[in-house]
């Protein structure tokens, strides 16, 4: 169900950004889609067989969904480049390497200036790493309201309902979500809606 909710969220907030920009009920409801996908990234660092594979994989959805990413956005990288330098933070953070966290400050620098989501994106996915239970939407209501504050982020507040359905995951349906049908969606959505665009501009 989780699944199905960050899909449905994503798709909604891209549709809203696409075509109705000066509606904020459309970003309201795409609040969801990046902490369940975010929480997503985490459990696959955690529980997947092969870490190697695992990044292949989003490494070629990253590639695939570049071009329509970068038709509906700025010119940056798109989120599934910033997992990637995510995991990587992570796979350092459990690594014995003596420059760690000169590293990661590096990385970090880079996610923020040219991938989105930047150093937020980081930041709950290290939430999501090391907090357990309902810690984890205290930390992420206090990081959302650090970015209310600070970068006038006044959309970002309702994404801690993502971390409450993350928190009673268990309570909900289960509903089992084609592999390749969730993996493909972000690029393929994107996609879509790019064309789209270039019908109703006359571009096609």
């Amino acid at each position: 169900m989780i699944e199905i909710i960050a899909m449905l969220s994503m798709l909604i907030d891209h549709i809203g950004v696409v075509f109705f920009p000066d509606d904020p009920f459309f970003r309201i409801l795409g609040r969801l889609a990046f902490p369940l996908y975010a929480w997503g990234i985490v459990q696959g660092y955690f529980y997947t067989r092969n870490i190697k594979n695992y990044q292949k994989r989003l490494l070629w959805l990253a590639v695939l969904s570049q071009i329509p990413f970068m038709f509906l956005s700025l010119f940056r990288l798109n989120v599934i480049f910033t997992f990637l330098l995510c995991i990587l933070i992570l796979k350092i953070l459990d690594s014995d390497y003596r420059e760690k966290y000169s590293l990661i400050i590096i990385i970090a620098l880079f996610t923020q200036f040219f991938s989105d989501y930047g150093a937020y994106a980081i930041l709950l996915v290290l939430i999501f790493k090391f907090f357990k239970g309902y810690s984890i939407l205290a930390a992420h209501l206090c990081l959302d309201l650090f970015y209310l504050v600070m970068f006038g982020w006044w959309l970002q507040p309702f994404s801690v309902i993502a971390t409450l359905i993350i928190l009673n995951r268990d309570k909900l349906k289960k509903i089992k979500v084609n592999r390749l049908f969730y993996r493909s969606f972000y690029p393929a959505h994107l996609a879509l809606l790019v064309l789209i665009q270039l019908f109703f501009k006359g571009g096609l």
